[in-house]
């Protein structure tokens, strides 16, 4: 009596609230709710009519007890509003403790308030799925049975050839295929791609280990992205790299020189190197050891960044009769 009391005097929902709490009423589903109900009834013995009978949380915690013993150590027989809550928080801790996730619980308002009656009926829908799952098993049928692992072993060659493989993921193309594509003169800009990878090992050995020789589209871009990563294991940075589709479509051809000009000069820093020499050479380090003592002054002076007074001084800043208001200063 004493809930029904504080639900009557809530104040009833309006405006986006009112809609929002139709929208989700609206998606209960009374044979569903029927089903759990009888779950509910089965495995604890217990009287059961509606989901009202479960709000004071103590038939919940004897069902979540008997798939995982001990989950909820103590029930709280008080009819007082703040055990029964208690109550439904251990139901939901113990519903964790059986394997259940995060999204498949739902919050003590949910069915205590009959805020959210479907997130309620889901989770004894996940509590019967999980519940198939262990041996033994005899109730009755609630949700579908829990999924399991389906390990597949692959082996490198069939690893390796899905790699070039484009998903569908990528669109598709309704059944079309290259076939005939070589008619006329095929784009001579790309019959040297290959050439890259031998470029990229001049200077890092083994960076590409595979160099596509066909001439199918799909093999060429894939020379392209082998000379990228390639030049990031020599060292470049991805500011200094380019993407495909730059020198492929020609979309940004000084990125693609750009590249060129900052491999050139991470070659020339190499020890030995006799090539031509191609862009700035690569800067080294200039590390500069302080005494402490240069690192205290150098707290107490002010840099060019906080401006500059070009030269001037306060000398003869004392002309005239001093303010006296600084007299007192010491």
């Amino acid at each position: 009596m004493a809930f029904q009391q504080q639900r009557a005097n809530r104040a009833p929902q309006l405006g986006m609230w009112r809609a929002i709490h139709a929208k989700i009423e609206s998606k209960r589903d009374p044979e569903l709710e029927r089903q759990c109900v009888e779950f509910v009834v089965h495995h604890t013995g217990e009287t059961v009519n509606t989901f009202d009978d479960l709000k004071n949380g103590v038939i919940l915690c004897k069902l979540v007890n008997k798939f995982c013993p001990n989950a909820v150590r103590k029930v709280e027989q008080s009819t007082a509003v703040f055990k029964q809550r208690a109550n439904l928080e251990s139901f939901i801790q113990g519903c964790k403790a059986f394997g259940l996730k995060d999204q498949e619980v739902f919050q003590v308002n949910d069915l205590f308030e009959n805020k959210n009656i479907p997130q309620f009926t889901q989770c004894i829908v996940a509590l019967g799925r999980y519940a198939q799952a262990t041996e033994g098993y005899d109730g009755p049928i609630l949700g579908p049975k829990q999924s399991e692992g389906n390990v597949r072993e692959f082996t490198q060659d069939q690893m390796d050839a899905g790699k070039h493989m484009i998903g569908l993921q990528m669109g598709s193309n309704k059944g079309a295929s290259q076939a005939g594509g070589d008619f006329g003169r095929p784009r001579q800009v790309h019959s040297e791609f290959k050439y890259h990878g031998l470029l990229v090992n001049k200077f890092c050995p083994e960076a590409v280990r595979k160099i596509e020789t066909s001439t199918a589209v799909f093999k060429q871009r894939a020379n392209l992205e082998s000379f990228i990563q390639g030049l990031k294991v020599y060292g470049l940075k991805d500011q200094d790299v380019f993407q495909v589709n730059d020198l492929y479509e020609s979309k940004n051809i000084p990125q693609f020189t750009g590249c060129l000009v900052a491999l050139g000069r991470f070659a020339q820093s190499q020890p030995g190197y006799d090539g031509p020499i191609l862009g700035p050479r690569q800067s080294e380090s200039n590390v500069r050891d302080f005494s402490q003592d240069q690192m205290d002054a150098g707290k107490h002076m002010i840099g060019l960044q906080m401006g500059s007074n070009k030269g001037a001084s306060q000398a003869g800043g004392d002309f005239g009769r001093p303010r006296q208001v600084h007299s007192d200063f010491k």
